[in-house]
């Protein structure tokens, strides 16, 4: 913020010794003549400017106060006077002065769009300095070449944010980051927290869901990645659905606690999952998280039912997926794929999963699509990974959990 503020104060002129505003003597050529200023008000603004030269800004404020009671000035002169004072009070500090000469200097009709841009910035980064955020939303609602400006779009946002409009600061500040010219902004983490906080308070979950993607792209973040997850699963019409791949990615994350693993197995056994189950049980007995306390003779129960379904899914594998082939089971193709990866059978789960989406008589292509992408991860196939994870359809989360494993698995990669 102090840098935008500073680098628009020089480019307008307003910092530094040098002032633009013409004194008399100094005539500037235009289209419709030539502009002067009477001598009554030309004496005191040169006195200022000297004074500005000098580095005495509060002095050539109070030479331009003696101004105050000329009457009728041309807008030229009122021009001039501005420029002086701007720079005046710039150096000085003074934030409304400032902003009273900011205003006159973009009201008068001397300005081409191009000389216009600093003046705006530097007038919408005062009033942000100064934190009237209602007059700096008031004056981009209305100046539509300053709500063009990328910098100056970001801190109306804020200034939203700030005033309590939450709906209005997520709307400006995605439409900012979606924007070509708001590009390099987009590639900063710390523009998305913004959004996410924005909204978040503005209940839009949608819309803080993908700012929570965002951020665990560029900055990557297990807090914001379990986050992303919770939102994702305690908002889906297809809890379990949902639920058991949330799963999946969280344990890769942080560890589950005993109450989530239980939960997690049971899920994985609906799912038609019992190698998965099995491996995780079996983990989780062997690190302790399983196994101990006042709970323990219920995780051997699971444990032994676990093994059961395990036993039972690989006694005749082969009648099994006959029987799914001939009755055009091909989601439980996928499931029998899936599960075989888990049991070190990677190429083959492929080959399954590959072959059910083949048929294109799937009822759940989003599942099939996720479960090979985690599949080729597994095999070690990261770029077709991406591609199907990258590409789930729907709306009911899955397409957000494959683009997380996305972000999980480059992570991964990088231990």
């Amino acid at each position: 913020m102090k840098r935008l503020i500073a680098t628009s104060l020089l480019l307008a002129g307003l910092q530094g010794s040098a002032c633009l505003a013409q004194v008399p003597g100094s005539e500037v050529p235009r289209e419709a003549g030539i502009e002067t200023v009477r001598p009554q008000l030309g004496i005191p603004l040169k006195a200022a400017q000297a004074y500005l030269e000098q580095n005495k800004p509060a002095l050539a404020l109070k030479k331009l106060s003696e101004t105050d009671a000329i009457a009728d000035l041309t807008d030229w002169e009122k021009y001039s006077r501005a420029r002086i004072g701007a720079s005046a009070a710039a150096l000085s500090g003074d934030d409304e002065v400032l902003i009273k000469a900011l205003l006159v200097i973009l009201s008068a009709p001397y300005l081409s769009a191009q000389e216009r841009t600093p003046f705006e910035q530097a007038l919408v980064a005062v009033y942000f300095r100064a934190k009237q955020y209602t007059r700096l939303i008031d004056y981009m609602s209305t100046d539509i070449q300053a709500g063009k400006d990328p910098e100056l779009r970001g801190l109306l946002a804020f200034a939203y944010f700030q005033v309590g409009d939450f709906k209005n600061a997520s709307v400006v500040q995605a439409n900012l980051l979606h924007s070509p010219e708001g590009a390099e902004k987009a590639a900063a983490a710390e523009n998305w927290t913004q959004l996410a906080s924005s909204c978040l308070r503005a209940g839009d979950r949608q819309c803080y869901l993908e700012a929570l993607e965002k951020i665990a792209a560029l900055q990557y973040s297990g807090t914001v990645m379990r986050e992303a997850l919770h939102i994702i699963a305690a908002n889906s019409n297809y809890a379990n659905r949902i639920q058991v791949e949330a799963y999946r990615l969280r344990q890769k994350i942080v560890p589950l606690n005993a109450v989530e693993l239980l939960d997690f197995s049971r899920l994985l056994l609906m799912d038609g999952a019992p190698a998965e189950a099995t491996v995780l049980v079996e983990t989780a007995f062997k690190n302790g998280s399983l196994g101990k306390g006042a709970d323990a003779p219920r995780h051997e129960r699971l444990k032994a039912l676990v093994a059961n379904e395990y036993a039972r899914s690989i006694s005749q594998p082969e009648s099994v997926l006959n029987s799914y082939k001939h009755g055009g089971y091909f989601d439980k193709i996928v499931e029998l794929g899936y599960d075989m990866v888990h049991t070190g059978q990677v190429g083959k789960g492929i080959e399954l999963i590959e072959f059910a989406i083949a048929s294109a008589k799937l009822n759940d292509p989003a599942v099939a699509k996720l479960h090979l992408g985690l599949a080729y991860a597994a095999a070690g196939r990261y770029d077709e990974s991406a591609v199907q994870l990258n590409s789930i359809p729907g709306d009911d989360g899955l397409a957000q959990l494959g683009r997380l494993w996305v972000i999980q698995n480059k992570q991964s990669m990088k231990r």
